[in-house]
């Protein structure tokens, strides 16, 4: 189910995309650091098998991503 389909009563894209980005950093995904510090990613990396996943990610991130997954 992506953000869109919740109910409109449910719908708070803040908290939705932090409890992505906690989910992620529990399970999935890491923090890296650039250039001494002064830039930051998310990422996340599958196999295969997991690509309609990745493609949620992809999905609800959209935004948000700066380079091709």
């Amino acid at each position: 189910m992506s953000f869109a389909e919740l109910p409109s009563g449910r719908r708070n894209p803040q908290s939705a995309i932090v409890a992505v980005i906690v989910g992620l950093l529990l399970g999935d995904g890491h923090l890296e650091t650039q250039n001494g510090g002064r830039t930051h990613r998310l990422k996340v990396e599958h196999g295969a098998a997991q690509k309609a996943y990745l493609e949620w990610l992809a999905r609800e991130f959209g935004d948000w991503l700066l380079s091709g997954w």
